[in-house]
């Protein structure tokens, strides 16, 4: 029987790999459909250029689903109740080395080898969350990644690429710093590839600040700069280009090595304290790959100009585990699985593989069945509550414990039962970061989760540290704390504190910029607003709360109701 696969699709930067899987599916001969989570900014162009049918995720229900053999996606799916309750098989390969924490699969296809640390020394918390939740998995590298001829070594462009993580805060000093660039090289084009466009409303980015605000229109633009206002593919991109100039905080170098390009990465610009690239980060990433020679101070990049450092393809091997037939190796793998173990009803034991001995070493659980699956995936529904809480502390902190409950409880875990099991695994989180205060207090974003471990387990008054970083989750906090008292207008003044703060934000500083705190936030502001008698702007910011909630946030839609019913009865 023809062989059907169901692809889903993310963001771009997840499609790149998803794509080159679907393409060697295709030339199999294989039955393929496709469905996309989003369908905003292009997220979808390398499947809709070439005219393939891509279908909403909303459209697909239990009665579609049985017509594929198994699924592939580079997103996690278990979220969705359809996904983690259905009997098929689902495949995952991420985009690239660092997003070991979207891991959700039944299977994984890592990039790099998840059994060895980054960096060397000691995993930290995350590595070893990634690692666990993962298995069963295969190091198979990023599909993703192909490597490329080198062409036009001898061209007059230079390609300069920005960065959506970083820098944070300081893109104005980036753009005066690409305008040197570009008066230091008069003889030369170089050309701006942004990484997402000011009119992009759905990135995989918390940088709301645009390199592009501090150069579109700028009259003092040198002739030779040339901004590229379009999504474009970054390999073709770098076909005309002799040099690749990106910051530190890109995995995009590892194309540019892989293209056999000239290559300088930037260190050491001035970034804002952030979520994502906080110092200990910069200095992990700055340890993939060691002994990297094109990493170069940016004060001193002009004595590396217009020629740049050559680029070796063995600088990978710390971070991706192959670069070539990467997804003719998963497809492989997936139809072995397939054929020897799902057709059977059978699953492979849960463990680490290798690309280059799975069919040796691989062999069935005998007790696996899907039940147990199932079981699984909601398993690593509760490492990733920990791993979203945790994954830019970079502090080591013990998670003994952690591990300890959630392997304890993944045997009996299952629909009925998984929100109590998440509350209780929350509850063990904070007291696992107050246990640990004195490492959760040099970040904003730390801080504001040791903020909220105080609050959840009412104890807030003895959150005292000896800097508020803070601010904004620390307001949205007192302001609950006045509401449940009945306070409501010293909340709003809390509130508005805390809008304050996060609409000055370029960028997510803390626990405060997430978006269900924000939703809250405005769950609150209207609620309390509705008891002030402000029944017009208590509607607005209610309905915000409804519209994110689709519905489902029972008070809002209560006080909604209120709201008109008295609306009604005053016309």
């Amino acid at each position: 029987m023809r062989r059907k696969i169901l692809f889903v699709l993310g963001k771009d930067v997840h499609n790149k790999g998803t794509y080159r899987i679907y393409k060697e599916c295709v030339r199999r001969g294989f039955g393929t459909e496709v469905y996309a989570t989003t369908f905003a900014d292009k997220h979808n162009i390398l499947f809709s250029k070439e005219n393939i049918n891509i279908q909403p995720i909303e459209s697909l229900d239990e009665e579609k689903l049985k017509e594929y053999d198994y699924i592939f996606s580079a997103v996690p799916l278990f979220g969705k109740k359809l996904f983690r309750e259905a009997d098929k098989y689902i495949f995952l390969n991420p985009s690239t080395h660092l997003d070991e924490v979207y891991f959700s699969g039944d299977f994984i296809f890592t990039s790099r080898d998840l059994s060895v640390p980054l960096v060397e020394g000691e995993c930290w918390p995350i590595e070893e969350f990634n690692y666990r939740k993962s298995v069963p998995a295969m190091a198979a590298g990023g599909a993703a990644l192909v490597k490329n001829k080198n062409s036009s070594q001898e061209s007059n462009v230079i390609l300069f690429i920005d960065a959506g993580h970083f820098p944070f805060g300081t893109k104005k000093q980036l753009a005066e710093y690409v305008i040197e660039i570009a008066n230091y090289c008069p003889n030369y084009e170089v050309r701006i590839k942004p990484r997402y466009l000011p009119s992009d409303t759905n990135t995989t980015h918390v940088n709301k600040e645009n390199l592009f605000h501090y150069l579109t229109d700028n009259y003092n633009l040198p002739h030779n700069l040339k901004l590229i206002k379009e999504h474009t593919d970054l390999a073709e991109e770098m076909k005309t280009a002799c040099l690749v100039i990106c910051p530190e905080g890109t995995t995009s170098y590892e194309e540019v090595i892989l293209a056999g390009k000239r290559l300088l990465i930037f260190t050491g610009f001035p970034n804002k304290e952030s979520v994502l690239w906080p110092e200990k980060r910069v200095r992990l990433f700055n340890g993939i790959p060691n002994g990297l020679v094109n990493r170069v101070p940016y004060k001193e990049i002009t004595a590396y100009l217009p020629t740049g450092i050559p680029t070796n393809v063995d600088d990978l091997k710390f971070s991706l585990y192959k670069v070539a037939d990467v997804a003719t190796d998963i497809v492989d793998a997936m139809e072995y699985i397939f054929s020897k173990f799902i057709c059977f009803q059978r699953f492979p034991e849960v463990r680490y593989y290798k690309s280059e001995d799975y069919i040796q070493k691989m062999e069935a659980d005998i007790h696996l069945r899907w039940e147990d699956i199932k079981r699984r995936r909601y398993q690593v529904m509760l490492y990733d509550t920990v791993a979203e809480k945790i994954r830019y502390l970079y502090a080591k902190i013990d998670c003994n414990k952690i591990f300890h409950y959630i392997e304890k409880c993944g045997d009996a875990i299952n629909e009925l039962n998984f929100c109590e099991k998440r509350d209780k695994l929350n509850e063990i989180i904070y007291e696992v970061f107050i246990q640990n205060k004195d490492e959760m207090i040099d970040t904003a974003y730390a801080q504001s989760l040791l903020c909220l471990a105080y609050y959840k387990k009412h104890r807030f008054a003895e959150f005292r540290p000896p800097v508020l970083k803070c601010r904004a989750y620390y307001e949205y906090c007192l302001a609950k704390i006045d509401f449940d008292k009945n306070g409501y207008r010293e909340c709003l003044k809390h509130l508005d504190n805390y809008f304050e703060e996060i609409n000055s934000n370029l960028y997510e500083v803390s626990y405060a910029d997430n978006e269900g705190v924000k939703i809250m936030a405005h769950y609150y502001k209207g609620a309390a607003l509705f008891h002030v008698n402000d029944l017009k702007n208590a509607r607005i910011h209610l309905k915000i709360c409804d519209k994110a909630w689709d519905g489902n946030h029972k008070r809002a839609a209560e006080y909604l109701h209120f709201i008109d019913v008295m609306s009604e009865s005053n016309s």
